[in-house]
This record gives structure tokens, sequence and C-alpha cells, in this order.
């Protein structure tokens, strides 16, 4: 990855609210997708909502993972079969990638998965999950994020169980919010957030990370601090 994109994932890992404003060419798909899987593969039980501005833009971040994962991205030269051996395969044919057309999705042995979501607010009510991305969030209304941050709105600590010291239990992963887009105009609600994140994230408040990457940053972008 661009040391760039390596930046965004590394200080969204342990945060509540991120925000990834980045200018075209600069990757903020295959970040989401790289993102999603090494959340699934490395956090058990982990589940991620994709939520583009329609459902075909849901599905494209979702195809993005399925080429990743299976080596078909020619500039991805040092790409393994570490995420495909994880998916649970439902059949002697499947690869573990389902296409049904209401929603795309996959689950790994772990007890983690991924599912896309379409744009219809009447439909994506009562999901609950560790993660939420927003691909081009710049342009969805805002009757369609009220509903689907209502997903990740439970505390990743709380617990219950028989005979169990619960305070002694070790702490959740942060269930996220992740809000990607190159930069739409000022009076939507992406810009909104990006002012409350990047002003939240200034003082101090480690929940909230905000990055903005515009074309300067990608025309003079590095690898391994190289040009």
């Amino acid at each position: 990855m661009l040391d760039i994109q390596k930046y965004a994932i590394y200080n969204s890992w342990a945060r509540d609210f991120v925000l990834w404003l980045q200018c075209r060419n600069a990757g903020k798909s295959t970040e989401i997708a790289i993102y999603a899987m090494l959340r699934s593969i490395l956090i058990p039980f982990h589940v991620t909502y994709i939520l583009g501005n329609s459902g075909e833009q849901s599905k494209l971040v979702f195809l993005k993972i399925q080429k990743i994962a299976k080596r078909e991205i020619e500039s991805f030269t040092g790409g393994t079969d570490i995420f495909l051996n994880e998916l649970v395969k439902t059949g002697s044919t499947s690869d573990g990638f389902v296409h049904n057309p209401a929603s795309f999705s996959m689950q790994l042995f772990n007890g983690s998965e991924v599912n896309t979501l379409n744009s219809n607010i009447i439909n994506i009510k009562g999901n609950r999950a560790s993660l939420v991305c927003f691909d081009e969030s710049g342009w969805f209304p805002t009757e369609l994020l009220l509903q689907s941050e209502q997903f990740a709105n439970q505390d990743e600590n709380f617990k219950l169980g028989g005979g169990i010291d619960v305070t002694v239990e070790p702490k959740g992963f942060p269930r996220q919010l992740l809000y990607a887009s190159s930069a739409s105009d000022t009076d939507s609600a992406f810009y909104k957030k990006f002012r409350q994140f990047s002003d939240r994230m200034f003082i101090g408040d480690k929940r909230y990370f905000a990055c903005n990457f515009d074309i300067d940053m990608v025309l003079s972008a590095t690898y391994k601090r190289k040009p």
C-alpha cells in the first residue's frame, strides 16, 4: 500500500468515528476493502456492513475484496490466499463469496462476516454491526446516514454471563463508523462530519480520526518513503 493509505488504516484502527476525505485515485474503495478484510480476519465475530449511495456502489467494494482475496488485481503482486482460505464455502463449487442480489455476503471460520446493503432506507433498519463503511458518503442523504449509523450504537464492552466476573473480561474493539468519500459540497452531511471529527481530533479526543488527502498528496505519494 502507499504510505498515505497505511497512515489512514493505522490511525483508524482503534477509533469509534473515522472519516477519510480523499480525492479521486487515492484508492478509497481499495482501502475500505483491505480494512474490512483485516478486521474480519483478526477479530472474531466481527460484522461488517458496506453501504454505498446505491446498491451497486456497495457491491463494487465487495467485489474489490473478492478480487484482492483471489489475487485478480495485476498491480497487487504480493497478494496471498490467506483470506480466501478462511472463508466458509457452502458447496463444492463455492468460493465463499455469495452474490445474492439482495445482499452480497461472506462468512469466515472465526464467525466474522461481511455484507453489503442497498440504499433503501426502509429495508436497512435493525441490523447490528462492528463496522459500518459508508463509501462515497459525500453524496448520502442525511436520512440514510441516520438510519444506518444506528447499527453500531451498542457498547462493545457490554457483557453478561453466569458465574463470570465481567469486570476482568478483555475490552472489546470499538464499534466503528467509517465515512469515505471524495469532496462533495459544504451543505452535505459528510462535510459537517468532516468538520466535527477534525475538531474532536484536534482537541485530543481519541475516539475520532479524520484525514484529508488532496490531489497534491496523491501526485506526490510515496511507497516505503520513496516517490
